[in-house]
């Protein structure tokens, strides 16, 4: 109530709402802790707000996308935060398995000292993309549909790694992920 919207995004079975005031709200399922919210309830037919202390205590997100079982969050700084299931590393936090309840900072060694300007989230294949301001296309999660440019669809990325094309040489301003 009294929140302004300014983004929505939907996930496998969460929906996710950005409010004018860079706050993250959601609902719908949280067997992973797709909520962000800390709690081990399964789901919530009402918005609850994605915990802001820790990793978003006092930041700004500009940018929502849900995956399957996690939620990215792009923040005004640059940096990307990360938060629900991981059976395929979708995380980004370097293994696979388990989950995260609350919200975590994917600080990939592949990008430090590169502002995050764009990402996304494969809705049904549990990988995400982000774009770095030097046009550079960064990738992890499932691989399992060859989607995060390994060429051996049985493994899967566990931290964000750029992606090397001859194709991407020029750069990359802004993306969208599917399947």
């Amino acid at each position: 109530a009294g929140k302004r919207v300014v983004a929505v995004a939907a996930g496998g079975s969460f929906s996710l709402a950005l409010t004018s005031e860079g706050r993250v709200f959601a609902w719908g399922l949280n067997d992973q802790g797709q909520l962000g919210d800390g709690s081990e309830r399964t789901f919530s037919s009402e918005p609850v707000e994605v915990v802001s202390g820790g990793v978003l205590a006092g930041v700004r997100v500009t940018q929502i996308h849900g995956g399957v079982t996690h939620a990215l969050a792009l923040t005004s700084s640059g940096r990307v935060v990360t938060w629900g299931g991981n059976a395929r590393g979708q995380l980004g936090i370097g293994q696979s398995g388990g989950l995260s309840r609350v919200p975590v900072a994917l600080d990939s060694p592949e990008w430090a000292q590169r502002r995050i300007t764009d990402i996304a989230t494969g809705p049904a294949a549990s990988h995400s993309l982000a774009v770095a301001e030097d046009g550079g296309l960064y990738a992890w999660g499932s691989n399992y549909f060859l989607q995060c440019g390994l060429r051996r669809k049985e493994v899967d990325r566990l931290r964000a790694a750029l992606i090397s094309h001859p194709l991407l040489e020029a750069g990359v301003s802004s993306i969208s992920a599917g399947v």
